[in-house]
């Protein structure tokens, strides 16, 4: 049974344990749930990775801002439009690539000193 200080602390949803991590990843079926769970932070990101999940079908991504976080993606099988919170990809241009593969073109300005 739990002690009275260990109700009252709780438990942090960012590290809820890798195993229940595990057991809820493998339950995901459809894409944007998938992307949903790896935004949630960098442990939970880790474990999606991990995880291998199945394939899904296609997501498109759709035009956007690069100075914003948020991205729009089209979910092919539910033909939902679906908004990610994706902090990696602020000014950051996605290119098309071959065989699904995208490219990122980084936006930010770079300065040379000499």
């Amino acid at each position: 049974m739990a002690s009275g200080e260990e109700c009252r602390r709780g438990v942090s949803w960012s590290d809820p344990g890798a195993d229940l991590l595990d057991l809820i990843v493998k339950k995901l079926t459809r894409a944007s749930d998938y992307l949903r769970f790896r935004c949630v932070c960098r442990s939970w990101r880790f474990v999606a990775k991990r995880a291998n999940p199945r394939p899904h079908l296609p997501l498109l991504l759709l035009p956007y801002d690069p100075s914003t976080e948020r991205r729009s993606v089209l979910s092919v099988s539910t033909k939902q439009i679906h908004t990610l919170c994706v902090p990696e990809l602020v000014n950051k241009i996605i290119l098309p690539a071959s065989r699904g593969w995208l490219l990122l073109l980084d936006v930010a300005p770079v300065v040379f000193s000499c």
